[in-house]
């Protein structure tokens, strides 16, 4: 999960890229979903952590 939120905008960032600048409206788009889903992905991890786990589990 903590990869996908360093990848994700990257990736967005590739997709914008690739649109034409004339198409605003994509690109605004493309930018609000990633920042959600990175918001969403960040509850997640917030939500599911365990601050009495000791160690790194694989």
């Amino acid at each position: 999960m903590l990869s996908l939120i360093v990848f994700l905008p990257i990736i967005a960032g590739l997709i914008i890229l690739a649109v034409p600048a004339s198409q605003k409206q994509i690109i605004r788009i493309v930018s609000l979903l990633a920042a959600v889903a990175q918001g969403v992905i960040a509850v997640l991890i917030w939500r599911h952590y365990d601050p009495t786990m000791a160690g790194i589990i694989a």
